[in-house]
């Protein structure tokens, strides 16, 4: 067999009660991660999308990291203007209901 015909290895199923959660209504529940590139230091991060700190560039709202956060909060702060405060679970995963809305 060539590599070309090789077929790629498969992945077993796992059981539905793996896969699946449950919240005390009996309904599935689910948390929410965004990823995407810092608009300050061009490296991926995580971040809860209904609460991370992002900045108005070109008319549209860009997420950054709490390493730029941190970075430029000093620089802010200099020309008078308030500090970035993020909230506390802005880096964190949010429940998918805070999606609603």
């Amino acid at each position: 067999m060539t590599d070309k015909a090789r077929k790629p290895p498969t992945q077993p199923t796992p059981p539905a009660e793996a896969i699946e959660r449950w919240d005390d209504e009996g309904g599935a529940m689910g948390y929410v991660f965004a990823h995407s590139i810092c608009f300050g230091c061009k490296q991926p991060f995580a971040y809860n999308p209904m609460k991370v700190p992002s900045i108005r560039v070109d008319g549209v709202r860009e997420p950054i990291c709490q390493t730029c956060v941190d970075r430029i909060n000093p620089e802010r702060i200099k020309k008078g203007l308030p500090p970035i405060v993020p909230a506390a679970d802005a880096y964190e995963p949010c429940d998918e209901s805070e999606l609603d809305g």
